[in-house]
């Protein structure tokens, strides 16, 4: 869901004259894998999880734990000296009448250059409780002199920034890396430059430290589509660990965000959009992700980017702030507390997800745009203030969740024991036998082999799992061979402890099929 190309300086001047400078055939085809389900619009004993605090600052509570994506690819022939992002010769758009977008801002076909436009957003980013943007950066396109004016408007706002890494034209590992590193290095130390404490698998906790979001890490670039496998960036996620101590966070598209930290040694993941909850499985990827990595869900209020071409499936009607509402909840109603909460988006107006005001009962160009009516234009900044709320003080509904070691043993040569009720989140091994011939677990089914001749002998086999049961207890369907028994254990750890809750059993030949539940306290 991102352009191909922003003009360089350089461009910007000549932006009339260049007709490829505009985004909407890149666009149109990172919405169509989008709405295919290929690419996105989007370890120990778990620790118990508690609500995090927010951050005070002079005017309000900003909540350095909720991230608005942020662009600033607009410009205007006040500071720009040509339209940029706002046109589009190819599909007849030409502003200030007519722009990019289903909607219309309420500054106008602004600049993002434009002091004014930056002051007003920090503005509205804190009415809205926001403490965080990710600006989207293009290699080549995104120059140092605004990152640097972006630095410099959020802190005088009270408002840290962070980088969101795009798949620009060229992207390799190698220049990711590079480019990782070099920004860090050049910025990292602004006092506006977002840190955070957190760890992940591959980082130490409580040294404050940057964390950085890539976009669309199942392709090299967006240009050529190249896929390549979560492994590809691996090499350079540890220099960036090693040389800049960042973390991090990956939006593979399309799926795969465990492989993205397990095998692509990124800190954590986020989606940046799913268009249709019910059909894509909503947020249920948070409770694939191993132990310690980072769950950063993106919540939108819409997207609805007609004028610019993309396809029917990807419209995804606000309802008057019910999409919005029905995404954060399930965001944070999956059973893992959020490291972070992203928005998409502050101000991507082209695919018409943002929260910045809009014109009411606006035309122009010999269009009637989009509004937010029947709520106010700045309706979305109010309402991302309350789930913010919600968020930094646990005040919204979600299920229990429980700390558990499960312990099976089976004298049977195979078994599988599925968990059709409740679910087991971030699970990790932590013992098998020797003697076993499989012994594992995909997140919904354990599964444990071993020899038939030494299972008629009436020996075991066995394998331990630690990880964080969602609901009040599990149900566990087991089926196995006609020899032998399975048991189940389950523990519980509380207070330091682990303590027995309950244990279950299917007898070979006779339980074949057999439902058990067990309840967690």
């Amino acid at each position: 869901p991102h352009p191909a190309r922003a003009p360089t300086g350089a461009e910007a001047g000549l932006a009339d004259r260049i007709p490829d400078l505009s985004y909407p055939a890149a666009m149109r085809r990172a919405l169509a894998l989008a709405a295919a389900g290929v690419a996105c619009l989007a370890l120990a004993v778990p620790p118990a999880q508690s609500a995090p605090a927010p951050v005070q600052v002079a005017g309000g509570a900003l909540e350095r734990s909720v991230v608005a994506f942020y662009y600033g690819w607009y410009g205007n022939p006040a500071f720009d000296d040509a339209w940029i992002h706002w046109n589009d010769r190819r599909l007849g758009i030409r502003p200030p009448g007519d722009i990019s977008s289903d909607y219309y801002p309420r500054l106008g076909a602004y600049s993002s250059r434009d002091p004014a436009v930056l002051r007003q957003h920090m503005r509205w980013l804190r009415q809205a409780r926001v403490g965080v943007i990710a600006l989207s950066w293009w290699s080549g396109e995104t120059s140092d002199a605004y990152v640097q004016q972006v630095l410099d408007a959020a802190k005088s706002a009270g408002i840290k920034v962070t980088l969101h890494i795009e798949p620009a034209t060229g992207r390799t590992a190698s220049t990711y890396q590079a480019n990782v590193i070099r920004l860090l290095r050049k910025f990292g130390r602004h006092p506006a430059f977002f840190t955070t404490t957190a760890g992940s698998p591959y980082v130490a906790s409580g040294t404050p430290r940057p964390l950085i979001f890539v976009w669309a890490t199942a392709v090299k670039d967006l240009s050529r589509a190249e896929a390549v496998t979560p492994s590809y960036w691996a090499a350079a996620n540890d220099a960036i660990h090693r040389k800049a101590g960042a973390l991090v966070v990956a939006c593979p598209c399309g799926g795969g965000y465990a492989d993205a930290v397990t095998q692509g040694r990124f800190d954590g993941a986020y989606n940046y959009a799913t268009l249709h909850l019910a059909e894509e499985g909503g947020f249920d990827w948070a409770r694939s992700l191993p132990p310690g990595a980072l769950y950063i869900p993106s919540v939108m209020p819409g997207n609805h980017a007609d004028r610019v071409g993309y396809p029917q499936e990807t419209r995804i009607p606000r309802r008057d702030g019910g999409e919005y509402d029905d995404q954060w909840a399930a965001a944070l109603g999956t059973g893992i507390i959020p490291d972070l909460v992203s928005i998409t988006s502050f101000n991507e107006w082209h695919e018409g997800s943002q929260i910045e005001p809009s014109r009411a009962g606006y035309s122009a160009g010999g269009r009637d745009y989009l509004d937010f009516s029947p709520l106010s234009p700045t309706a979305y900044l109010d309402q991302t203030a309350r789930w913010v709320q919600a968020f930094t003080t646990g005040d919204y509904p979600r299920p229990p969740s429980t700390t558990v070691r499960l312990t099976i043993e089976t004298s049977s040569d195979w078994m599988t024991l599925k968990v059709t009720g409740g679910a087991l989140a971030r699970s990790r091994q932590i013992r098998e036998s020797k003697d076993a011939t499989r012994a594992d677990f995909d997140g919904t089914s354990f599964a444990m082999n071993q020899p038939l001749a030494r299972a008629q002998t009436g020996l075991s086999v066995s394998m331990a799992y630690e990880a964080l049961a969602i609901g009040e207890g599990i149900t566990v369907l087991g089926t196995g061979g006609y020899i032998g028994t399975t048991t189940l254990k389950v523990e519980a750890f509380a207070d330091g402890v682990w303590r027995t809750v309950n244990e279950a059993q299917w007898v070979g030949g006779l339980d074949d099929g057999v439902s058990r539940t067990i309840s967690l306290p």
